[in-house]
């Protein structure tokens, strides 16, 4: 779940496989600066594009491909394939169980809002290890210079495991299992209620505030600890007289948002 592109409530993210008359859509896509960069460095044809994915499309090769989709607008593309089928791949990344799974956010306006996260957590929980059954490990890889990427893999429970060398360019391959990234999908449902939560309150410490600081104290202690402790987080010395303002009052003992 995810906030709609235009702020509203929370939407549940889809996914379909892509068909043939999708071609244009990615052909798109893979034009775009952002996707240029560091997916698609050269150039693509329509013509070029279904000859890539065709075989995909139609059952030919052993990789699964799939559009993302929120309030039925398609925003990312995503593809997952076992290891062990493609051998040379086994070979550059020294892995040969599980599956990799490969992503990027089309639509520019979808790009820092979270839905890279949720989409790739989705599409392994929904769509990937339901479909290669027998996996229980993840492996995805990104450029060290991809920095949101490898963000945004940490966030769904991947941690790096080593750097490999993938037509002569730096990758860093990260892995999972299918218990992490439950778990980090779990913590992420429970870090997004607490911040729906602290937004609610947050205009009501707004006009406390104003009040001066001894009612801003008195407001903290009343209404954002007991939010902040269903996730982990605590009060830095709510003795304080001073209260910063928010969000510095708060440390986490054992997560942090991502």
């Amino acid at each position: 779940m995810e906030k709609g592109v235009n702020g509203s409530e929370p939407q549940e993210i889809e996914f379909r496989p892509v068909e043939e008359s999708d071609f244009p859509t990615l052909t798109a896509w893979l034009a775009k600066p952002h996707v240029r960069r560091f997916y698609q460095k050269t150039p693509v044809t329509l013509e070029q594009v279904a000859l890539e994915y065709g075989p995909f499309v139609r059952g030919e090769e052993p990789t699964i491909c799939h559009l993302a989709i929120s309030r039925d607008a398609p925003f990312a593309y995503l593809q997952c394939y076992r290891n062990a089928d493609y051998p040379e791949w086994v070979d550059i990344i020294l892995v040969n169980d599980g599956i990799s799974v490969d992503l990027f956010v089309g639509e520019p306006a979808y790009l820092h809002r979270g839905f890279g996260r949720a989409a790739l957590c989705g599409y392994l929980l929904e769509i990937a290890f339901p479909y290669y059954a027998s996996e229980t490990r993840a492996y995805i890889a990104h450029e060290p210079l991809n920095t949101a990427a490898l963000r945004c893999s940490r966030a769904v429970g991947f941690r790096p495991l080593r750097k490999f060398l993938e037509g002569g360019v730096e990758m860093v391959l990260l892995g999972s299992n299918r218990l992490s990234i439950e778990g980090a999908a779990l913590v992420s449902l429970r870090t997004r209620s607490w911040l729906r939560r602290e937004r609610l309150a947050f205009g009501g410490h707004r006009q406390v505030y104003r009040k001066g600081p001894a009612k801003a104290q008195q407001f903290y202690r009343s209404q954002f600890p007991s939010s902040a402790k269903a996730v982990g987080f605590l009060p830095i010395d709510a003795g304080r007289s001073n209260m910063p303002q928010f969000p510095s009052y708060w440390r986490s003992t054992n997560k942090s948002i991502t």
